[in-house]
């Protein structure tokens, strides 16, 4: 049985997986109290993260390179190429895969980030 299935990055196009829902309630129900309150998510996608962070009484900047229908969503804002907006407290976001090490390297050293299934790569490539 195969559980997990990996691509060339080249067959991954933008490499959409959009995350699921019960990853930013886990989120939020475990590490909500120490979380900054205005958060952005810069790959916003369909809004699995953004939604469950709003209804959570957070404010939520979101953006994607791509309009995939999310209500105030930024579309087409290329985080690794933007100016923070708003200026958030915060990053949380579940970013393409091939993208997760500039996203971590990119985000500002003062900021909170949260890569949603990114804890160990999180933990082992932050910034000094």
């Amino acid at each position: 049985m195969r559980i997990q299935s990996s691509h060339h990055h080249a067959d991954r196009g933008l490499d959409v997986y959009f995350s699921p829902p019960e990853a930013a309630l886990s989120l939020l129900h475990i590490e909500g109290q120490y979380l900054p309150k205005r958060i952005w998510e810069p790959a916003a996608g369909d809004g699995a993260i953004v939604r469950p962070f709003l209804s959570a009484g957070f404010t939520v900047i979101a953006s994607d390179l791509i309009d995939y229908g999310l209500e105030d969503c930024q579309a087409g804002l290329d985080y690794l190429k933007a100016e923070p907006v708003r200026e958030p407290h915060g990053i949380v976001t579940n970013p393409p895969y091939k993208l997760a090490f500039l996203i971590i390297a990119h985000g500002p050293a003062s900021n909170a980030a949260c890569l949603i299934g990114w804890t160990q790569t999180a933990r082992d490539h932050r910034r000094p």
